[in-house]
């Protein structure tokens, strides 16, 4: 990894998925139903599954690599970058404590997904599981430093209401452009336009 300066507000964390283990439960309890045991037995191998991403990321330095790539970003605040079970397909900004958090089990579904040999383009299937969590990782740094920033977002977020759509609709009701049935606004004048 090349020795640039890291930057001294971002925090990274790979936090260590829930080990059955320290549930109060034996699993060789005759008292325990078969359903039970059968839950104790999935809930051990899903461990050992994530656990296997948290040791692969942290072997590969994915975090580290990644808060390199936002050293340049001046933050007024500590943004943490973690991992960390979440039980659900699933990465998110949090604005409670300033933190991405990549799931384990997006992961695991980056995993699944990726190609088993290299493609014809050349894409081996370490490309396509780090580029599906770096593309990830960029989506929720938006989030973040909106958030942080305290830009101002036009309309509601999750691209439900598109900032270009709410600048067309005031171009319309301004009579600079008219609207030409198919979402689009169209300059008053512009040829095609009835």
């Amino acid at each position: 990894m090349p020795d640039l300066p890291g930057n001294p507000n971002i925090i990274i964390d790979y936090v260590e998925p829930v080990d059955p283990r320290r549930l109060d439960f034996d699993p060789e309890d005759p008292k325990l139903s078969a359903d039970t045991k059968e839950k104790l037995k999935k809930m051990m191998a899903n461990y050992e599954a994530l656990m296997g991403v948290r040791e692969r990321l942290m072997e590969s330095r994915l975090l580290e690599r990644y808060a390199l790539f936002l050293s340049a970003v001046k933050l007024p605040t500590t943004l943490r970058l973690r991992t960390k079970q979440c039980d659900e397909l699933n990465a998110f900004y949090s604005r409670v404590d300033t933190s991405i958090t990549l799931c384990y089990e997006y992961v695991v579904a980056f995993e699944a997904r990726a190609p088993k040999e290299t493609t014809p383009q050349g894409i081996t299937k370490e490309d396509a599981i780090v580029g599906s969590i770096i593309s990830t990782l960029l989506h929720e740094t938006g989030h973040a430093l909106f958030s942080i920033y305290r830009v101002p977002i036009l309309g509601r977020g999750g691209g439900r209401r598109r900032p270009d759509r709410r600048l067309r609709d005031a171009a319309i009701r301004e009579g600079r452009c008219a609207d030409d049935n198919q979402g689009r606004g169209v300059e008053v004048g512009q040829p095609g336009l009835e």
